[in-house]
């Protein structure tokens, strides 16, 4: 059994004013593509509102189109990837930058923490890691519901746990999404709660915003998902209940990307109900065309199951669709409830029950004009006080105080 405790994590650092300046050198290390926001959505933004307020240094093989940011490009992608390989080279090149340019704080996101943790501790230059879920229990889980969990998977999990801890306890400090993930990653790796900063993911509502798009020539309901469309997003419940209407007036709108086998599997489905024509796949779209998107749509839905990863997460597209107002259909899980109140500003449903999915959209699609603008309002006033402007203040003031000591 897990030890229980009271997680203290830093919840008011962003209360004072945030001093950085260009005077100060933050070099992020970016293993990933972050130019594909609507996939590394808080890399990216955070990468973007750092690089706004401070020199940021970026690390990475990519090219990423960030102009307020200093690029230094590693060479292939693939090798850095590689984590024996990558992790060498990126120690070589980490420590040769330390010197070179000397900056004031490291910051990572997910990749690059054993290099980063050693180039910290050889050189006294801080590190900040951000990590929005566990290194193990997420990927550990889906083994376990796909059956592949093995013993020699179980003794590689094991190690990295065992990396982990060393890494985790070098840093200066660690962000994270929620306070159920912060408590997991402190009882699993031991970082001490004043070390843990949560920070929640948001939406820049500048860009995410409701339009005026007349829909009265329409004669279907239209429902979308935005994000990853992968056998663990519940994306198989949203089609059985399609199948329910019987009126065959509900369209269903997957926006997203994932694994080809995993579409495959969603497109043999929505076939075998007979209902392929009302369900149609996107694939992935640049996240500054997903606000038209959604203010062509009627419901919005977040239909992840109740897996123990998706509990401690901090789910993106719920502030998306508050900021454009769309109505949000969404599971009675813990990081729904944590943004939305049932029947005010979400609409909930038991994760994995197509009845009561369906029940939540008839009601929905009953409202007047006067209760959807209401809604609207409701959820346009959250988004507002989630935007990544706010959560940026907060990592800025993190940022300058792992710099100050």
């Amino acid at each position: 059994m897990k030890e229980e405790f009271k997680h203290d994590s830093k919840s008011n650092i962003g209360n004072k004013t945030d001093t950085l300046d260009e005077k100060n050198t933050v070099t992020i290390i970016q293993l990933d593509d972050i130019s594909i926001v609507q996939e590394y959505t808080e890399a990216y933004y955070v990468t973007k509102g750092l690089s706004e307020r401070c020199t940021v240094r970026l690390i990475t093989p990519f090219d990423l189109g960030l102009d307020t940011a200093v690029h230094h490009k590693i060479p292939g992608d693939t090798l850095v990837q590689k984590p024996l390989i990558g992790n060498v080279l990126l120690l070589s090149y980490l420590l040769y930058h330390s010197l070179r340019y000397e900056p004031d704080v490291f910051y990572t996101h997910h990749r690059g923490n054993p290099s980063a943790a050693i180039v910290s501790s050889l050189t006294g230059i801080p590190w900040i890691v951000d990590h929005q879920f566990h290194p193990t229990d997420q990927t550990m889980e889906f083994l376990r519901i796909e059956g592949n969990e093995s013993a020699p998977t179980s003794l590689l999990f094991t190690v990295i746990d065992t990396i982990y801890t060393s890494v985790f306890r070098q840093s200066a400090a660690v962000v994270t999404v929620s306070e159920e993930l912060a408590q997991s990653l402190q009882v699993s790796y031991g970082i001490e709660s004043d070390s843990i900063t949560v920070v929640p993911l948001a939406v820049d509502t500048t860009v995410f915003k409701p339009t005026t798009v007349s829909r009265e020539s329409m004669t279907t309901t239209d429902i979308v998902y935005i994000g990853s469309v992968t056998m663990y997003r519940g994306l198989d419940t949203c089609i059985r209940a399609l199948a329910r209407d019987p009126h065959d007036e509900t369209v269903l709108h997957i926006v997203g990307g994932g694994p080809e086998t995993d579409q495959r599997r969603l497109k043999r489905l929505a076939a075998d109900l007979d209902i392929s024509d009302r369900v149609i796949f996107y694939g992935y779209v640049d996240h500054d065309q997903i606000p038209a998107v959604l203010n062509r749509m009627d419901i919005a839905v977040s239909p992840l199951p109740s897996h123990d990863s998706f509990e401690v997460s901090s789910p993106t597209k719920i502030y998306e669709y508050l900021a454009v107002g769309i109505p949000i259909v969404c599971t009675n899980i813990t990081p729904h409830r944590r943004i939305l109140t049932d029947g005010e500003t979400g609409f909930f449903f038991d994760p994995n029950d197509q009845e009561s999915l369906w029940r939540c959209i008839e009601n929905i699609s009953s409202f007047d004009g006067k209760e959807l603008e209401e809604l609207q309002e409701r959820s346009r006033e959250i988004a507002e006080e989630n935007d990544w402007s706010t959560r940026l203040s907060i990592i800025s003031s993190l940022v300058e105080d792992v710099i100050n000591g």
